[in-house]
């Protein structure tokens, strides 16, 4: 009956422990399963299995090693954010399958992206015909992001985050620096109130000021 006591204390225990967790992380945790939140759901898994049944390790024990890996966790889920690189390096980069139409074989051999997974891919977004895509990007979270030939023959092109230009796609898209610089300054704005820009498919430029006065 004791035993049965310690498991029903120790479930009890586990369940607030994750369930403050998760509520500390963000609901993105949950719908963004990541490499990195994969092996991260994975281990504390195994710490609260152990937790709950092993009762021949100290309880405490659990406690502790809960504890520091959910600030390992929590520090790396804070520095991601702040830092885009760090963020692509841990959870992973977005890879385009179909560019223009065409199937970039290349790319889904280097993220072991088979055909077959390619064809679910697209069924789940209700594609059954391949050519009605122009493009295709896997991303993070293992999600096939598309885009229809019939809808639109160009994707937005984001061009500040964070307070940074992003040179790569302003090279890759033929855009100049001189030519941001100039936008910015026709909007009143410098670059480091900009928290993100994006030019639209419609060829608008659209910027997110990290103060906008809103409540």
């Amino acid at each position: 009956m004791e035993i049965l006591l310690t498991i029903f204390i120790r479930s009890v225990v586990a369940i607030v422990l994750m369930l403050l967790l998760t509520h500390f992380l963000g609901k993105h945790i949950i719908s963004q399963m990541t490499n990195y939140h994969f092996i991260a759901a994975i281990t504390l898994g195994s710490i609260i299995g152990n937790m709950v049944f092993n009762t021949n390790i100290n309880f405490f024990t659990f406690i502790f090693s809960f504890i520091i890996f959910s600030g390992i966790i929590s520090l790396l889920t804070f520095l991601s954010i702040k830092n885009q690189k760090l963020n692509r390096f841990i959870s992973g980069k977005p890879m385009t399958v179909i560019e223009e139409g065409k199937i970039l074989e290349n790319n889904m051999k280097k993220i072991k992206y088979t055909f077959d997974m390619l064809k679910q891919g697209l069924r789940q977004q209700g594609i059954f015909n391949i050519e009605e895509v122009s493009y295709a990007v896997l991303e993070p979270n293992g999600k096939l992001s598309i885009l229809k030939k019939a809808d639109l023959q160009t994707i937005p092109i984001e061009v500040i985050f964070e307070g940074k230009i992003l040179y790569d796609n302003l090279l890759k898209h033929r855009l100049s620096t001189d030519w941001l610089e100039l936008e910015i300054s026709k909007r009143g704005s410098s670059l480091s109130e900009i928290s993100y820009g994006v030019l639209g498919t419609n060829g608008s430029l659209y910027f997110d000021l990290y103060y906008d006065h809103i409540k």
